[in-house]
């Protein structure tokens, strides 16, 4: 074989790079414009779906209640209002739970024969609180289980109506329009307000 068989063609270096054309401004702002398209309909429907997720601690927590006080009407006959005495006691600090959950202030009462009267006290309270929110926090006590809702929140012997209230969406923030469910002794469970 000869030198010059294997020799391989110069190409200036100048002449790689002469053929090779980069992206216009147009098509930059093409691309960016469709990424901005696509984030605008997923990120809300991402914090939509969380929300939905964070609702299942409501569900969770009233179903627990309604276990609790069935459980006391077996063995005293009679529905109360305190949950905590009836076997309610929500795991997990106040800071960690989105639904404030129980009876609101004008429900706890005491009832004769029952060996604790309900209060707001650590131990015999009739309702438990939740702070936690995505957005604004939204603390909601009991006085604001009983707002924004049509049906009558009794207590009665042999009757109940236990909610849950909480922000699990930072665009619903009030008491009025953040998400509620109840429940009742014949364990129908009701999202009265959707608050996402």
């Amino acid at each position: 074989m000869s030198l010059k068989k294997l020799r391989t063609t110069h190409v200036p270096r100048n002449s790689l790079f002469k053929n090779v054309l980069g992206f216009t401004l147009i098509e930059l702002m093409v691309v960016v414009a469709i990424i901005g398209l696509l984030a605008s309909v997923a990120i809300p429907q991402y914090r939509k779906y969380q929300a939905k997720s964070r609702a299942s601690e409501a569900k969770l927590a009233l179903a627990s209640v309604y276990t609790a006080l069935e459980s006391y009407f077996a063995e005293y006959n009679h529905y109360f209002s305190c949950i905590s005495f009836a076997g309610y006691i929500p795991t997990g600090a106040t800071a960690d739970r989105y639904y404030s959950v129980g009876f609101s202030s004008a429900t706890a009462t005491s009832h004769a024969g029952t060996p604790i009267s309900c209060t707001s006290a650590p131990g015999s309270t009739f309702y438990y609180q939740g702070i936690k929110s995505p957005g604004v926090p939204g603390t909601f006590d009991s006085n604001d289980l009983a707002i924004g809702t049509t049906l009558a929140f009794v207590f009665l012997w042999n009757t109940y109506t236990a909610q849950a209230l909480g922000g699990i969406d930072r665009d619903f923030t009030t008491a009025a329009n953040s998400d509620r469910w109840w429940i009742n002794e014949q364990k129908q469970l009701v999202q009265t307000v959707v608050g996402y």
